[in-house]
């Protein structure tokens, strides 16, 4: 159907629920949710890194959720939105890759990877290990 569940640590905004009702003092969700801010996206393919996750439309755009990298030198820009280095709670588009299709999506550690429907391969985020290309 194209809904998106996430579980585990909500540690810096990865699970992209906003807020979550925690079980105990590890800030986790213990069972899978449905991320409700996705209600009315078709999505067609995820992808979780460390601290960050994607996920990839039907349309063929692409929202990221999760650590920012403030504050974390080179984990800075995985989530593609430019010079924002805030954490990201829920999914939001990513604006620089609007007007292309993407068909696939890989979060790394501390960086970002989407290939488009042409064959042009997007990078963003820490390009401190040369992992950018």
């Amino acid at each position: 159907a194209g809904e998106v569940y996430s579980w585990g640590s909500s540690s810096e905004g990865k699970l992209g629920h906003g807020d979550c009702e925690y079980n105990d003092a590890t800030r986790c969700c213990h069972a899978p949710r449905v991320i409700r801010a996705l209600q009315g996206v078709r999505v067609v393919a995820v992808s979780a890194g460390q601290n960050h996750s994607l996920v990839l439309s039907e349309a063929g755009e692409v929202l990221s959720f999760g650590c920012g990298g403030s504050g974390r030198g080179e984990f800075y820009g995985m989530l593609g939105h430019g010079e924002d280095e805030h954490d990201h709670f829920t999914p939001r588009l990513i604006e620089a890759l609007r007007g292309v299709r993407i068909v696939a999506v890989s979060a790394g550690g501390t960086h970002s990877l989407c290939l488009s429907e042409a064959g042009t391969v997007y990078s963003f985020g820490s390009g401190y290990d040369g992992q950018l290309g």
